[in-house]
């Protein structure tokens, strides 16, 4: 047996007075998940000259505290001698402990390497949640089986579990008051949730190609040659997102290539009428090498497009869950490195997703050579490489689909917590009763129920002492989120060779060249040569579009989930 006391006061800190005591006639405590506490109690008929109250218990010798709360409606006068308040346990800080816990999950995504996730817990994106739902405390429970509360007794803000409770209460039959006992259903549990998961970002494509060894396949001999000099005549252009990056043509001797090479290094004899005298000379062949680089870069919009579905095929009832992830953007403090760049000392690039300071002037080659470069520090944007094709197919991306099959997840447990028991018991020895504990139902059915309190309501005057609990069940039990592989395969729409080179054509090719000059005649050598100026070979070289307005579209089906 306990008694009940009440005292008023200024603050929470305040402990027990006895000369404070007031005698509380009739008193009725309610604590519901994600709700302050509050308590009507009815006292003697008197002026009101505190704004806050506590209730405590007496057991034994020992006083405990059971509610702190603050006066919340004008007294309601009853008979003239009596007065009915209400209070609510609503704590003066409870702003500044909603922020505090805001902050604490904004740091927590904050510090967390969410590139690097296949090992450890889903820790929540920052991707998911927009500016307002920031400052939302329930966007980050979203995804787990919690709820808040706060405690009637201290103010404090504190989570509770929808399935499992800290302390575990025996109740047998005997406990339960005599019709008392209530089974109530709400809807079916969701036997499909549906999950649609998009996201968007500029990807910029670029790269480079060496149109030397392209140009070399066109000529005779599979080298570039001509009986005039080309050093001078390889296009400069920077338009339509190409530009040339390096170039560096020579010419050179190819038979000093190897003991069997025997190119010809002269043209057929040409003849030259002069003063009715016929004369033969022959023009040297010219062959080249070199490099000559011609890079590409544009952006490209891309919407990336996750579905899936988590099945629990005992039941009909679906949902749809959308989420439009925030838009991703890459690193755009330094540039991504390029292949045969000059770079000079100090100069900072991202690579392979990590920052690298130059440290010695050169011209790049295919990679990236670490002993011109030094590693800074890790890119951490959502996306560090800005050139890939797929964003779900990264660390990171695939992080973002399993925190959406834990939101969905979350979603089925909730539902499946459809069974709601009513039942009184005796406060006397169930008064400690609250909404973080569970109970153990036994002799009731074939089998031990196990569910958490989601009510509590105390009652308790002169004649009765009752605690009213509301606890909730899930016959099919509750769905541990795993950690799900995902495999993603998509192909890089990286643009090709071909897809960049439309068209290299050689105009008089060394082999026009000599049969133009065979077949005329000419009277000096001089006149040779002009006729060969006004025939130069020169290479053109046409390049397809770069398509910088369509939208790249790509759509995942992932396998369904089961549970």
């Amino acid at each position: 047996m306990f008694n009940i006391l009440f005292n008023w006061c200024d603050s929470l800190n305040e402990p027990f007075c006895h000369d404070k005591n007031e005698q509380i006639i009739d008193l009725e405590i309610i604590q519901k998940e994600g709700c302050f506490a509050s308590a009507k109690i009815t006292l003697r008929n008197q002026v009101i000259k505190y704004r806050y109250a506590k209730v405590f218990l007496k057991e034994e010798d020992e006083i405990k505290l059971l509610f702190f709360g603050k006066v919340i409606s004008f007294p309601l006068v009853i008979d003239g001698s009596q007065m009915k308040i209400e209070l609510l346990a609503e704590p003066d800080n409870y702003q500044q402990q909603l922020d505090e816990f805001i902050s604490n999950c904004n740091e927590k995504i904050k510090v967390a390497d969410l590139s690097q996730t296949q090992n450890t817990p889903i820790v929540r994106d920052e991707l998911f949640f927009s500016n307002s739902a920031l400052n939302n405390p329930t966007t980050f429970l979203e995804g787990e089986n919690n709820i808040f509360y706060w405690d009637k007794q201290t103010g404090n803000l504190s989570l509770s579990s929808i399935h499992k409770g800290k302390n575990t209460f025996n109740l047998s039959k005997n406990d339960i008051i005599k019709n008392s006992l209530k089974v109530n259903f709400s809807r079916e549990p969701y036997g499909r949730i549906n999950i649609n998961l998009s996201a968007e970002w500029i990807q910029n494509i670029y790269g480079s190609v060496d149109l030397v060894p392209v140009m070399s396949r066109l000529f005779s001999f599979h080298k570039i040659n001509s009986f005039t000099d080309l050093s001078s005549s390889f296009p400069n252009f920077s338009k339509n997102g190409y530009y040339v990056a390096y170039k560096r043509i020579s010419k050179i001797n190819p038979n000093n290539l190897g003991v069997l090479t025997n190119y010809p290094i002269t043209s057929s004899p040409i003849i030259i009428k002069k003063n009715n005298q016929k004369k033969s000379i022959q023009f040297r062949r010219f062959y080249f090498d070199g490099k000559f680089i011609v890079n590409w870069e544009y952006q490209q919009k891309r919407k990336e497009e996750v579905s899936l579905s988590i099945v629990d095929k005992k039941y009909s009832r679906s949902k749809n869950i959308t989420i439009n992830l925030n838009s991703i953007q890459s690193s755009k403090d330094y540039p991504q490195w390029h292949a045969y760049h000059n770079y000079s000392c100090e100069d900072k690039v991202i690579y392979k997703g990590f920052i690298y300071e130059c440290i010695k002037d050169h011209i790049t080659d295919n990679s990236l050579s670490e002993k011109y470069w030094k590693k800074i520090n890790k890119v951490s944007d959502a996306l560090a490489d800005d050139t890939l094709s797929s964003f779900f197919a990264t660390a990171r991306g695939k992080n973002c689909i399993k925190y959406a099959i834990q939101k969905a997840i979350a979603l089925i447990n909730y539902s499946r917590r459809y069974v709601f028991i009513e039942l009184c018991i005796d406060a006397n020895k169930f008064w400690n009763i609250s909404i973080n504990d569970e109970v153990c139902l036994n002799d009731l059915t074939s089998k031990k129920i196990v569910g958490k309190v989601v009510e509590t309501r105390l009652f308790c005057n002169d004649k009765s002492r009752l605690m009213k609990l509301v606890i909730g069940y899930a016959s099919d039990g509750f769905i541990d989120y795993k950690n799900y592989d995902i495999s993603i395969s998509t192909k890089d729409v990286e643009p090709c060779l071909q897809n960049i080179i439309k068209d290299i054509y050689i105009e008089n090719s060394p082999e026009e060249q000599q049969d133009l000059l065979l077949s005329k005649e000419f009277n000096s050598e001089l006149e040779v040569k002009n006729f060969l100026k006004k025939h130069a070979t020169k290479i053109k070289v046409k390049f397809h579009p770069l398509n910088i307005k369509r939208e790249i579209k790509q759509e995942i089906k992932l396998a369904d989930v089961e549970i």
